[in-house]
């Protein structure tokens, strides 16, 4: 086997595992149904921030039913603890997204990248 032959064989070879890796990259960001699945740190974001609100309106009735005061204590808790989930979301969504350091960002870049070469005559 001459040594063209080897380099031939070792790009194939690294062809077909850049396109395994490609396509499992696939499955995991789209799920087997090629749907975009929903991150897990935006559903547990969704899930607080729907516990928050659900709170706050509850506390709003008691208050206003029994002309009580005394929990608005716990209201201005919640509210802040809303606040405080919603930027901390927020901060963690930006450095995701964050050209040089985010992993969401150089994904796609990497897209991009591969698509404009792919479509390239030549």
């Amino acid at each position: 086997m001459t040594t063209l032959e080897k380099i031939r064989k070792l790009m194939a070879i690294r062809y077909a595992r850049r396109q395994k890796f490609n396509k499992e990259l696939d499955e995991i960001k789209y799920g087997k149904e090629g749907k975009q699945k929903m991150a897990l740190s935006k559903k547990l974001t969704i899930f607080l921030l729907t516990n928050f609100t659900v709170v706050e309106l509850y506390v709003l009735f008691v208050m206003y039913v029994f002309q009580d005061i005394s929990a608005l204590p716990s209201l201005i808790t919640v509210v802040v603890g809303d606040v405080v989930a919603f930027i901390v979301y927020m901060i963690k969504s930006l450095k995701e997204n964050t050209a040089d350091k985010g992993f969401m960002y150089e994904l796609r870049m990497k897209d991009a990248d591969n698509n404009t070469s792919d479509s390239a005559v030549g």
